[in-house]
């Protein structure tokens, strides 16, 4: 098992958070394995669900360590 699991993505940037440190960040894509924005839950939520209505991002519901993360979105992502 990996210790980074990507919880949403899009075509500029993926929601990663790694399970051993219990952190979240965005990811830009195309920047270099050093682009990464540290967030917290709550920003991450928010980046996930504004994501979706704006630029059309895909969420993962149902990844390891991400519990509180589907609680919290899935009611603002699913119709």
């Amino acid at each position: 098992m990996s210790d980074r699991t990507v919880h949403a993505e899009s075509s500029l940037a993926e929601l990663v958070r790694y399970d051993r440190a219990g952190k979240w960040f965005i990811e830009y894509r195309n920047r270099g394995p050093h682009w990464k924005i540290p967030i917290t839950l709550a920003e991450a939520v928010i980046w996930a669900s504004e994501q979706v209505v704006d630029r059309g991002v895909t969420v993962h519901l149902g990844q390891p360590g991400g519990r509180s993360f589907d609680r919290a979105v899935r009611p603002l992502v699913t119709p």
